[in-house]
């Protein structure tokens, strides 16, 4: 039996029924029940995105005056969310990112949040083969809080640029029920299994992140060479031996 390798995610993406008895599958490990089935990538899109990390290419315009590192990332970072309510709401994030280095989205449209900060650069929509380009010639993606434990983190990781994850340590803070239960992180497992991928800074809330702590994931980000790299958990090998583990009771 093998699932195709769609990274449907959040709290689980396949829920089933036997015997009374309810089987949840989630695309990540979690700490709320269920089985990590996960997802894996194919041979095809390992190869684009290997080939997105060696083009480096510069996607600015010209007149946004971009510096460039010695290994062809440019000195500037990717914010994760296609949804304008999800910038609105991590205002605080980008406009503590913004004092270090410029950083680009990818909106359908700025609306309001261009005047805001005029050196976030929009782009608009792109495929995933353009973003995970863009993603690699970038030296880090910016996590805003939302949406949670998506496949972009991973996709960072895959093309060598270092994820920045907001974290909610105050359990009493202004976040939804879901994330004071479930999530410490954004990306819990990134922040797990990343390693030098990953970088952690504390949420005060919703709204206002720790700047101290962000300056320093996003200085660290810039100085950083990593290589591209697939989590273990997510290629086909592994993958297949937990479909096997996962449905050999049910064959």
């Amino acid at each position: 039996l093998l699932l195709p390798p769609f990274p449907l995610h959040r709290f689980c993406f396949l829920s089933s029924s036997r015997n009374g008895r309810e089987q949840r599958l989630s695309a990540f490990p979690t700490n709320f029940g269920g089985s990590f089935l996960g997802f894996f990538y194919s041979n095809q899109t390992l190869s684009k995105a290997m080939e997105a990390s060696k083009k480096r290419v510069v996607v600015m315009n010209e007149t946004a005056g971009n510096a460039s590192s010695t290994d062809g990332q440019q000195l500037r970072g990717v914010v994760w969310g296609k949804k304008p309510e999800y910038l609105e709401k991590g205002q605080g994030i980008i406009s503590a990112v913004l004092e270090k280095c410029e950083l680009v989205s990818f909106l359908p449209q700025m609306g309001n949040l261009q005047a805001k900060f005029p050196r976030l650069h929009n782009l608009g929509y792109k495929t995933k083969e353009e973003f995970r380009e863009i993603l690699a010639s970038s030296k880090f993606l910016l996590g805003l809080g939302d949406p949670l434990s998506g496949p972009s983190a991973l996709d960072a990781m895959m093309v060598g640029a270092m994820y920045l994850n907001p974290s909610f340590p105050n359990k009493n803070s202004d976040y939804p029920e879901e994330l004071k239960s479930f999530y410490t992180s954004q990306h819990p497992y990134m922040a797990e299994h990343g390693g030098a991928y990953v970088c952690s800074f504390n949420m005060i809330s919703r709204s206002e992140p720790d700047q101290a702590q962000l300056y320093q994931c996003v200085e660290r980000a810039l100085r950083s060479k990593l290589e591209p790299q697939i989590p273990r958990h997510f290629t086909r090998e592994e993958y297949e031996s937990r479909v096997r583990s996962i449905f050999a009771r049910y064959l």
